[in-house]
């Protein structure tokens, strides 16, 4: 999905950025998109957002106050959100030159 939104933006003219987040970690309870509102707790080995803040369309957070991540800060409310244990390692943002 983030890189959907990075094609998408850059079709129009934005220059948003790409952040992975490196590392296995464990979710806190979240609502993957396409899983028809199935709160789940999962391991990840890496996670992909649009970044400028963060812009995270693959998921819900917060099943107590449900929200699509949007212009938050990837070490602050979103990782508050997100992050269950595990190894959490932003990557520097990157720009795709070529879409594979």
């Amino acid at each position: 999905m983030s890189a959907v939104v990075h094609v998408f933006s850059r079709a129009i003219g934005a220059s948003p950025n790409v952040r992975k987040i490196w590392g296995q970690f464990y979710t806190k309870s979240i609502d993957p998109i396409g899983n028809g509102n199935d709160w789940q707790i999962t391991l990840w080995n890496f996670h992909q957002v649009a970044w400028s803040d963060v812009y995270d369309a693959c998921l819900r957070l917060n099943p107590n106050n449900p929200r699509i991540p949007v212009d938050e800060d990837i070490n602050g409310n979103y990782k508050n959100d997100l992050y269950y244990s595990g190894y959490w390692n932003p990557d520097t943002p990157f720009n795709y030159s070529t879409v594979d």
